[in-house]
């Protein structure tokens, strides 16, 4: 059995067990308390029992350690008593309990030594455990600050990490939140433009077909004829201008190059106006609105 499940037994316990413990001879007449000096016993307090007055086992234990704390009350250190217990006709106990009483040790009291080797002995003695007295409390004192001190701090340093740990998981939503919605305003914005291109493009083919289909002159010759240029130059690219240049009489190339080059630079001109128009048509960004920022188009606000 370990130390740990061992419990401490209080004198009225033990004077309880005593009274009625049915394994010593006959029943019990009287318990005595006596002062520990070496392994000399000096008799203090003795009850007994079978008179006029009923004890009790709490009785008894107050009464016993009463007297025995009064006793040694000016003899400093730890002071050692026993009780024992009779029974029966025998004048020799059969039942015993140690116990200590620990007195403050002070310069007063029953401590005057005599002026010999013995008295000598007595008071280094006495100055030696005053002095581990004195350790003792300061020790307990300064562990006492340091766990306070340790609790302390591990108490700030949990509340910071809880703090930090919630503010990072705020900053982190709110920049995933702010990527996500940019990621959606430029893929709505790309949307926008390739549709925007797409129907230009489909609007440039309706002369030249509906007068194909037709058969005749809906839409004036010029327009067609600007239409076809127009699909022409969005289907090449820079080699295919190389090898068309080539092959082509100057007289001829030259003013084929003329549209083709007005027709770009109108053309880069409208992708620049889509795109200004498909920012605008998006919600802003919250912080360039606070800001007060403007999105413009052609120069014009």
């Amino acid at each position: 059995m370990s130390n740990n499940s061992i419990r401490r037994k209080t004198l009225e316990a033990w004077i309880d067990e005593a009274i009625t413990d049915p394994d010593k001879d006959g029943k019990c007449t009287m318990i005595s308390l006596v002062h520990m000096i070496g392994m000399q016993e000096k008799e203090i307090h003795t009850t007994k029992f079978g008179g006029g007055k009923a004890w009790t086992a709490n009785d008894l234990g107050a009464m016993f350690h009463q007297k025995a704390s009064a006793y040694c009350q000016d003899i400093p250190g730890i002071q050692t008593f026993q009780l024992i217990a009779f029974y029966g006709d025998r004048t020799t106990p059969q039942a015993f309990q140690p116990f200590t009483i620990s007195v403050n040790r002070d310069a007063n009291g029953l401590t005057t030594e005599s002026p010999t080797e013995q008295g000598r002995l007595q008071m280094s003695m006495r100055n030696e455990q005053r002095v581990l007295d004195q350790v003792y409390r300061r020790q307990q004192t300064m562990d006492e600050h340091s766990i306070r001190l340790i609790s302390q701090q591990t108490n700030i340093i949990q509340s910071l990490l809880s703090e930090n740990r919630d503010a990072f998981n705020i900053v982190k939503d709110m920049l995933m939140a702010k990527a996500l919605d940019e990621h959606n305003r430029t893929m709505d914005q790309l949307k926008f433009e390739r549709q925007t291109i797409e129907r230009k493009k489909m609007m440039g083919w309706v002369p030249a077909l509906a007068n194909t289909i037709l058969g005749r002159e809906i839409f004036p010759q010029s327009t067609a004829d600007t239409s076809l240029v127009e699909s022409i130059a969005d289907s090449l690219n820079e080699d295919d201008i190389g090898r068309l240049a080539a092959s082509l009489k100057p007289e001829l190339w030259g003013p084929l190059a003329a549209r083709m080059h007005a027709y770009m630079q109108k053309k880069n001109k409208e992708e620049a106006d889509v795109k200004a128009l498909s920012a605008m048509t998006k919600s802003p960004d919250p912080e360039s609105d606070a800001a007060g920022d403007v999105i413009q188009l052609n120069g014009k606000s």
